[in-house]
């Protein structure tokens, strides 16, 4: 007798994120420091197909909730444990059968998650993306992962908060950085900053003074990426869903709207284009074109995504579930189609 389906699932400090459609803005500062807010008229799924960027499922996979992406592969975790399969189609590789859920962070060599436990302190485990034994490099007390640089970094206990560390990608000493703060989610970070997220605020961290300063209010939990030049993030939870905004990260910080009313279970980038994911689909935004968000749709609830120039792979999360990749190929970089070909 088949157990029954689950509920989606995200990352402690991932709320369910309810979205619409709405207003766009771009997402610019002025040269005098006030923010130059640019309107448009309320935005409309693309509607147009794209041949042949087709949808190509290239795994199965069972509860899939973490999907990253490099050059040659697409990793995640799932009831299998961490999981891998070249994006160009091939026979998928487990990793580590003991991987939890609720985190995933990769290098140019290694995959990070934490190995399934009862309570305390997670043990984070470095895996070769070509495969071999698994390496604990740190304890974290919860399995919030980012890589940046030449470091993973991650929430460990101090007293009854977190604190951030970091550890070498390929192990050394765990150094704690800063002070004491609310507990520590979505850990990303830039050539110069690691950001991450608490209760009420966005806080980021200097990799060159070894400051750490809340860069901007921001209440309740969600996902949070970069680009180029901004900080984007998800906020809110009420009845008519949340906000998806932006802010610069130099220069005036106010919070600029990109979008309202859209479920953001996850939400990434590849330095400049934006997707997020929307329940029973995913969608994308380009700073470039503040007008346009381009969505597609998929047949069960989408909750983690990747991008890597024009390609995206994303789950789709069910007991029978899959992962699947789609090249934008001559569509253009803003225009997808909504409604792609199902294997």
């Amino acid at each position: 007798m088949d157990a029954p389906e689950r509920e989606p699932t995200v990352n402690t400090g991932m709320a369910r994120f309810l979205f619409a459609a709405s207003l766009a803005c771009a997402c610019t500062s002025t040269g005098q420091g006030e923010r130059a807010v640019e309107q448009t008229a309320p935005q409309t799924s693309i509607a147009r197909s794209c041949e042949p960027c087709a949808l190509r499922t290239i795994a199965t996979a069972s509860f899939a909730y973490e999907v990253a992406m490099d050059e040659s592969a697409v990793y995640w975790v799932s009831d299998e444990g961490l999981v891998t399969a070249p994006r160009a189609g091939g026979e998928p590789r487990v990793l580590l059968r003991e991987a939890s859920h609720d985190g995933l962070a990769i290098s140019r060599d290694a995959a990070f998650v934490c190995r399934v436990g009862e309570g305390g302190p997670r043990s984070v485990e470095r895996v070769p993306k070509s495969g071999g034994e698994a390496v604990a490099v740190a304890e974290a007390s919860d399995c919030e992962l980012g890589v940046v640089g030449d470091h993973l970094y991650f929430p460990v206990l101090s007293g009854d908060r977190d604190r951030l560390a970091r550890v070498p990608l390929h192990g050394g000493p765990v150094e704690t950085l800063g002070s004491p703060t609310l507990p520590i989610s979505q850990i990303i970070g830039d050539a110069t900053h690691v950001y991450w997220r608490d209760d009420g605020a966005i806080r980021r961290y200097s990799l060159a003074d070894d400051g750490v300063e809340s860069f901007v209010d921001a209440p309740g939990w969600g996902p949070i990426t970069l680009t180029a030049t901004h900080l984007v993030w998800a906020q809110g939870s009420t009845p008519g869903g949340a906000t998806v905004l932006c802010a610069p990260k130099h220069g005036d910080r106010g919070a600029i709207t990109i979008a309202t009313g859209q479920k953001a279970l996850d939400l990434t980038s590849d330095g400049s284009r934006v997707v997020w994911t929307d329940q029973h689909r995913w969608v994308r935004w380009d700073p470039a074109t503040p007008a346009t968000i381009a969505s597609f749709a998929v047949p069960e609830s989408v909750t983690s995504i990747a991008i890597d120039g024009t390609t995206v792979a994303f789950n789709r999360f069910a007991r029978t579930g899959r992962i699947d990749i789609i090249d934008t190929c001559g569509c253009g970089p803003d225009v997808l189609s909504p409604d792609p070909p199902r294997p």
